[in-house]
């Protein structure tokens, strides 16, 4: 493992062992990270035009429990159908802080290292993959904090046209907070 994986490591919360009680609407995603040459990138999806929830939007990999025992197992199968990658391709560093959706979901998001990026991208579900450098991410001055009503305000930031927010924003947001 290496040092910065070893230091998000410490400051994540362990991969939770069972979905929360209580939650009757629940989904986990994965916040890969993935080694490029100028640096560290997090891997974001732009979910596909034609999808019923959210088309357009930036996401992470990962969606509802489908009778998944818990959060990892959830986060990775969903993982593997939208972007092609295996759970043996992923080393799980812990987890972020849970949160509800707009739609009612409680959402676990969990922090990987993929130890490839060889994506094999499901189009019906996955229009495009798009690598953030984390040291972009981790510059907080590139960061708006705007709403877009009925929702409440949430963190946002632009990536050269495409824009990262609601949910995905606020995990990522969390993200960077935990390296500062």
């Amino acid at each position: 493992m290496t040092p910065p994986d070893e230091r998000l490591r410490q400051r994540l919360q362990p991969v939770p062992v069972a979905w929360p009680a209580g939650a009757a609407r629940r989904a986990a995603v994965l916040a890969p990270i993935v080694a490029q040459p100028g640096g560290d990138a997090v891997l974001f999806v732009v979910r596909a035009a034609s999808l019923r929830l959210h088309p357009g939007q930036i996401g992470f990999p990962g969606g509802s429990d489908a009778g998944d025992t818990d959060p990892a197992t959830c986060a990775l199968r969903e993982t593997h159908e939208e972007i092609g990658v295996s759970s043996d391709r992923v080393v799980l560093l812990g987890a972020l802080a849970q949160r509800t959706s707009s739609s009612a979901f409680e959402v676990q998001c969990l922090v990987g290292r993929l130890l490839d990026a060889q994506l094999l991208l499901q189009h019906g579900e996955v229009e495009r993959a798009l690598l953030v450098p984390l040291a972009e991410l981790a510059v907080a001055t590139r960061w708006q904090h705007l709403a877009r009503p009925p929702l409440p305000p949430s963190p946002h930031f632009d990536w050269h046209g495409d824009v990262i927010w609601g949910l995905t924003g606020r995990f990522a947001w969390d993200l960077v907070q935990l390296l500062a």
